[in-house]
């Protein structure tokens, strides 16, 4: 597929779309503050959505400014409007023409604003909160003034998308579809007002149905296709879908039939046996942090699916929507990995439990996702292999998943210390010595009940057992060369050539591995301190990229 000529690839969300919008990203005015106020003056320039952390932001800072401040002016028509903020870090308020019109906490979920705006022009002002607290939703952060061990530089205020989308009085709130192997479409509808809505729905341009749902605020149920064509990587089939409120509201989506399973031990998709061959992707671009532009997701994907990996962990961070898009189309399966939290307390709890849902039905219709990671490493919950309370509180949020999205697996805590619910065993491993590697881990029975996980812990926590679950390697590898000035896991390589080797022999000690439902490599690109990557932070390849692809595909 030639990823740049899919159709949707510049609008600010290509899973959810409307015709009139307006990006507002680019050059804001800015300024460090001293409380949650609008300043008397903005001393400087930022280039929105990059971070001030960032080189490509303009002014390139990296201490921790817990107050800033934003303002642009813009032009519109008279018109009711949304206005879209993807992600800011971490509270956040909003004034339109020195108004407050909206306040949101939380790094990772989405918010939108509805306006109703006179003709002209008129000004926007965003003051952003930011501390190092640790009960915050941090994904890879640092919690202090430096970087330390895998923890980086953290980001701050907007750091996604900004845009305005034209509706009229009445429009939709929520759109989540699915669809399952069987050909049934389940829907989940929200307007601002009870409104008859028509639903058409397209596979590759052709009508495949359509129908009317009538007089209602809230609209959720299910509709039987026929003659479907399924969703997988081998054939990544998409259907659109067309929602309209006559005269009001137009917008447009997609889904995929298809369903995951673990059952016997194995994983499956619509069926079919899927072994999983994953990269982990922590999401950090060179000189722009956590922001991508266009360009940077293409790449990225492209690489991926070049070198010959069929899936992705998306660790401790949630990707813009032109990644999802992009990986929807492409067929390469996605873990969703939950963002952590680094202290288990009242304010983490409520932190998690309010920014979850959101983030599901942030992604909810992207058929490549196919997995939740609830927690990794036990981060946030250390006290999970001997404290009830805890692990009652993380089956808790597991099924709380489960209630909200039916149609994907949950890794409750992904690396050792797993609890029984757990939908896959997801274990870690950065044993260097490919031949221990493989004789650590030959005897399944052992590594279930008595081996030491990396080091750290068993697989299951106290009073938790196996229950036949699919078994991953979901973190392993880590090489890094000794041209790096950071870290890889282990001795670095002296040169390239005993770093091609040892790819190749700590893949092969995988593959021996045979009651193993799949892998993740850490990782695909060099991130500031940690240079393990199989690409540097600017993507330039370690290897030449069939090279890599024989050593992954085993060829």
């Amino acid at each position: 597929m030639n990823i740049n000529k899919l159709p949707y690839l510049n609008y600010p969300n290509p899973r959810l779309r409307r015709k009139n919008y307006q990006i507002l990203n680019g050059i804001w005015d800015f300024a460090f503050i001293e409380k949650m106020e609008i300043p008397e003056s903005f001393d400087k320039k930022i280039k929105v959505p990059f971070t001030y952390e960032t080189e490509y932001s303009l002014i390139n800072q990296q201490e921790l400014h817990e107050y800033i401040a934003y303002r642009r002016k813009f032009k519109v028509d008279k018109a009711n409007y949304l206005l879209h903020f993807e992600g800011v870090d971490y509270q956040t308020k909003v004034f339109i023409d020195r108004k407050e019109v909206y306040s949101h906490c939380g790094a990772y979920s989405p918010f939108v604003i509805p306006l109703s705006l006179d003709d002209g022009e008129h000004e926007i002002v965003v003051l952003v909160h930011d501390t190092y607290n640790k009960w915050q939703m941090r994904g890879k952060q640092r919690t202090r003034g430096e970087n330390y061990e895998c923890w980086y530089t953290q980001f701050t205020g907007i750091f996604q998308d900004v845009y305005l989308e034209k509706i009229g009085n009445n429009y939709f709130e929520k759109v989540l579809f699915s669809g399952d192997k069987n050909g049934l479409v389940t829907f989940d509808i929200d307007l601002k007002e009870k409104a008859d809505v028509r639903i058409s729905i397209f596979q590759k341009e052709t009508l495949v149905d359509e129908f009317v749902l009538e007089g209602q605020k809230h609209y959720s149920g299910t509709r039987q296709e026929k003659n479907i064509e399924l969703y997988s990587h081998e054939n990544p089939c998409l259907y659109d879908v067309k929602l309209e409120i006559e005269k009001e509201d137009e917008v447009e989506t997609y889904f995929g039939f298809r369903t995951i399973e673990n059952k016997d031990g194995k994983l499956f998709i619509n069926d079919k046996p899927l072994y999983l061959r994953m990269i982990l992707n922590q999401g950090y671009y060179f000189k722009k942090g956590v922001t991508p532009e266009k360009d940077d997701v293409i790449l990225d994907l492209s690489l991926i699916e070049k070198i010959g990996f069929n899936g992705i962990r998306i660790h401790q961070k949630q990707e813009v929507n032109l990644f999802y898009y992009i990986a929807d189309n492409l067929g390469i399966y996605l873990w969703s990995e939950i963002p952590s939290c680094y202290e288990y307390s009242e304010n983490m709890k409520e932190e998690v439990e309010n920014e979850i849902p959101q983030i599901i039905e942030k992604n909810f219709n992207s058929p490549s996702i196919i997995t939740y990671v609830i927690f990794n490493e036990s981060w946030g919950i250390p006290e999970i292999n001997t404290n009830e309370e805890c692990q009652a509180f993380v089956n808790k949020i597991g099924a709380e998943v489960k209630k909200y999205d039916s149609t994907r697996l949950v890794i409750l805590n992904d690396g050792w210390f797993q609890l029984t619910g757990t939908d896959i065993l997801s274990l870690h491993e950065y044993e260097q010595n490919p031949t221990a590697l493989a004789n650590e881990y030959i005897d399944q029975e052992n590594v279930l009940k008595d081996k030491i996980i990396n080091h750290y812990g068993k697989a299951f926590a106290s009073g938790n057992k196996y229950q036949g679950q699919p078994i991953i390697l979901s973190e392993f590898g880590g090489a890094s060369l000794k041209t790096s000035d950071g870290w890889g896991y282990g001795e670095k390589m002296q040169n390239i050539s005993d770093y091609k080797k040892q790819l190749e022999n700590i893949f092969a000690a995988v593959r021996k591995l045979d009651y193993l439902s799949g892998y993740c490599y850490t990782q695909l690109t060099d991130v500031e301190q940690e240079t393990n990557g199989l690409f540097y932070a600017d993507r330039q390849a370690k290897l030449p990229l069939e090279e890599m692809r024989k050593i992954i595909l085993g060829e």
